[in-house]
């Protein structure tokens, strides 16, 4: 589904599901739902069983995305490009790589109030500059709760719990503050 200019789509509780678990060559050749242009809007459903859950392509800004939940997508549950998007409440879970990620052209976003946990690779990431994450909860994710290469990024009120990293800060200038980590059981020395 392309949503195109500065268009909005209330999904209204539905659900979108690209293909069957068991129907590989399906779910990777189509992403559930593509942000194009500016200031788009989608919210209140979930997406699941596609490459990416939602993407929001370069050059497209502004974009807002709230209270959409994506789930068991191959890829990235959010796979972010553009400046100035902004996700809100929304919940990443079980993806093949990334739950969130803004890619290392996606600058000054936010993620707010949002939740990834059991992602393969890592909860939120975040390559490009002047993000701001709040309030944000990272679990049980396969790497990193949450990885931050690119630079100048502020992350306030964030939790990694039972992550095999808390977090991986590999930018300069980034800020965590007022933010915790709990290691799982295995980290943990007897």
């Amino acid at each position: 589904l392309y949503i195109i200019g500065s268009a909005g789509l209330d999904m209204n509780g539905f659900t979108i599901t690209c293909g069957d678990v068991n129907d590989d060559v399906t779910a990777v050749l189509m992403d559930g739902v593509h942000l194009l242009g500016t200031k788009n809007s989608l919210s209140n459903g979930a997406i699941v069983n596609c490459h990416d859950g939602v993407s929001i392509a370069e050059p497209a800004s502004g974009a807002r995305v709230t209270m959409v939940h994506v789930a068991k997508n191959w890829d990235d549950g959010f796979n972010i490009n553009g400046d100035g998007n902004k996700l809100s409440q929304v919940t990443a879970s079980e993806n093949g790589d990334e739950g969130i990620d803004l890619k290392e052209n996606a600058d000054k976003s936010q993620i707010l109030n949002s939740i990834a946990y059991a992602n393969d690779d890592k909860g939120v990431s975040i390559g490009g500059v002047k993000n701001k994450v709040k309030f944000v909860t990272s679990y049980g994710n396969g790497d990193d709760g949450f990885y931050v290469g690119g630079a100048n990024n502020s992350l306030l009120n964030v939790s990694s719990v039972n992550n095999p990293v808390a977090f991986d800060i590999q930018g300069f200038g980034n800020k965590i503050k007022s933010s915790h980590a709990v290691a799982t059981s295995d980290l943990i020395p007897e």
